[in-house]
């Protein structure tokens, strides 16, 4: 008689790459829940402090001109972002889905504001990798 195929869940060691990409994404995401939070408060003061500097204005105009909203959404969406990778660090396959979806909705956020009216092609192949390569890692996933 046959032993039934299942993994048994509790003995399942993080694959090393998984934890790099939970790392990769902790530290990407990190920081940009931090850089939006700072544009999103503190916008008035880095304008004038630009338009006192050296710098030129001009190249900062297309971020300067994003609405608050913008940078709300970014906020969230990566703190959505955090939260999947951290359940996936835990090896929940619940975080796979919640940091696709928050991934594909930034994306949609970068394409709506975007000041440049061009596709996000960089965006749009890191996301794409991203996604695949935790999507590799779902079989060492629980519930």
């Amino acid at each position: 008689m046959e032993k039934p195929n299942f993994i048994d869940h509790r003995k399942i060691k993080r694959p090393e790459f998984l934890t790099l990409l939970c790392i990769l994404t902790f530290i990407y995401s990190g920081l940009q829940t931090l850089s939006n939070l700072f544009m999103f408060l503190n916008k008035d003061f880095i304008l004038e402090n630009i338009e006192q500097s050296a710098f030129n204005v001009e190249d900062f105009q297309p971020i300067l001109e994003m609405p608050p909203l913008f940078f709300l959404l970014n906020i969230t969406l990566f703190i959505i972002v955090l939260s999947g990778a951290i359940l996936m660090w835990n090896l929940k396959k619940v975080g796979f889905h919640i940091y696709s979806l928050s991934q594909i909705a930034l994306l949609f956020v970068i394409s709506i504001y975007n000041p440049f009216d061009t596709t996000p092609f960089a965006e749009i192949l890191m996301t794409a990798m991203f996604i695949l390569l935790y999507y590799r890692h779902l079989k060492f996933m629980t519930r």
